[in-house]
């Protein structure tokens, strides 16, 4: 009788560790769709964004646009421009990767690496 009730408990110790365990995978995966929604979506300021730009210009040996036709450029791909929310006069460019490269690759077809 004593070996069935010990072997009960062991089975419910088993079984508590399994449900902590379940629960902290849970948790991380919370926090892991939390961190790709992040690092999908990155809000830059359109004059660091164009700095950006430049400094890419520059590294690849490309002409630069300037930043009204880049600006001119970004709508044609859906980045979306909105004003800052912080109380400046300032304006932000909303980056969502994945859906900025599905129109680049239906604008330009695979030439884009």
């Amino acid at each position: 009788m004593q070996s069935e009730i010990d072997s009960l408990r062991r089975q419910i110790a088993t079984l508590q560790i399994e449900l902590a365990l379940k629960e902290q995978i849970q948790k991380m995966q919370t926090e892991i769709d939390s961190l790709k929604v992040q690092i999908n979506e990155i809000t830059m300021d359109s004059a660091g964004l164009y700095q950006e730009y430049l400094t890419w210009c520059n590294n690849n040996k490309k002409e630069a646009l300037n930043n009204n036709i880049l600006g001119k450029k970004f709508a044609l791909i859906d980045i979306e421009r909105k004003r800052a929310g912080n109380g400046k006069r300032e304006w932000q460019y909303i980056l969502d990767r994945s859906e900025i490269m599905n129109k680049i690759h239906k604008l330009f077809g695979n030439e884009v690496e």
